[in-house]
């Protein structure tokens, strides 16, 4: 009797298990809002972005040498659904853009964008100065040339600034007297290809002390390990037809290295210097006014600048009756 007890209820946990082990689950609907590609075109093909959706991101890795501003996407979504903003080109620099997918059945799925940009190696600046010797910089001067891996002869991407030691930074001018900045490529002392930016200026804003060189590229930032020492230098002024009468005032523009101290501007006349009033001076420029017993003539002005040295036009100034 026990035997036959045993054996049915052997065969009723089969029958248990074998029901259990069969029976199937439905699996969650998919989401009708889902972003199904991301790709931006190219001369040589397509790059096609990373989707994931478990946590809504696109990742899309964009290399250097197609030296993109913006990307074009091209997205694909879920059949039925649309995306809520307009698709416009996106720079790639930009580290807020989403997108967000509606359904069919009205649902939302909110997609964050990253733009990943591939550099061959990280932006390196060639050093001016060294651990042992501090190069000098004349403060607003211009035709300055720097080096640099940026991997781009397109001027338009580079920015160079230079940093004070508390991480200021002072952008450079990359528009001077000898033209806009441009680029040529270079090989160093090792072979490697190397980038050399021209025809930038040092701010005229700055005052005398140590600073780092920084550049920026798409995204890519380097800065020299050590400074340059920033210093006050004699100016080149801006030409300008000057024709002025005693008692009234002219100025004189610097273009280059910053005015600092001006003590004294004076005309030499028959061999003996001759002051002039300073009215005004900024960085930029001096403001001086002609004394009145100032004989007419032609005459070219000198300008003291501080301990640094005196600079003059390189034109002479009329003074009419």
């Amino acid at each position: 009797m026990n035997s036959l007890k045993n054996i049915f209820l052997i065969l009723l946990s089969v029958v248990f298990f074998g029901t259990a082990c069969t029976k199937t689950e439905d699996l969650p609907p998919l989401s009708q809002s889902q972003l199904l590609s991301f790709k931006v075109a190219t001369l040589d093909g397509e790059l096609v972005a990373a989707v994931d959706q478990t946590d809504k991101t696109i990742t899309i890795y964009v290399p250097f040498y197609y030296e993109f501003d913006v990307i074009d996407p091209i997205i694909t979504v879920s059949a039925g659904a649309r995306l809520k903003e307009e698709v416009l080109p996106v720079s790639v620099l930009a580290d807020d853009v989403q997108y967000t997918v509606i359904g069919s059945d009205n649902s939302e799925t909110v997609y964050a964008l990253t733009v990943k940009l591939l550099q061959l190696t990280p932006l390196t600046m060639r050093e001016l100065s060294s651990e042992t010797n501090t190069a000098t910089m004349v403060i607003g001067a211009y035709n300055v040339k720097v080096y640099g891996s940026f991997n781009t002869t397109d001027a338009s991407k580079i920015t160079i600034f230079v940093v004070d030691e508390e991480g200021n930074e002072y952008p450079t001018n990359a528009n001077t007297g000898f033209g806009p900045a441009s680029v040529a490529v270079t090989q160093n002392g090792n072979g490697l290809k190397e980038y050399s930016f021209g025809n930038i200026q040092i701010p005229q804003t700055l005052t005398p002390g140590l600073y780092y060189i920084r550049g920026k590229v798409l995204g890519q930032v380097g800065t020299t390990k050590y400074p340059v020492r920033m210093v006050w230098g004699l100016p080149v002024f801006v030409y300008a037809t000057i024709d002025v009468k005693a008692t009234e005032t002219f100025k004189l523009e610097t273009a280059s290295a910053a005015l600092n101290d001006v003590r004294r501007v004076y005309f030499i006349v028959n061999g003996v210097e001759k002051d002039l009033e300073i009215v005004s001076q900024t960085y930029r420029d001096v403001t001086v006014r002609v004394p009145s017993d100032m004989p007419p003539g032609s005459y070219n002005p000198k300008v003291v600048c501080g301990t640094v040295g005196t600079a003059s036009p390189f034109w002479n100034i009329t003074i009419s009756e």
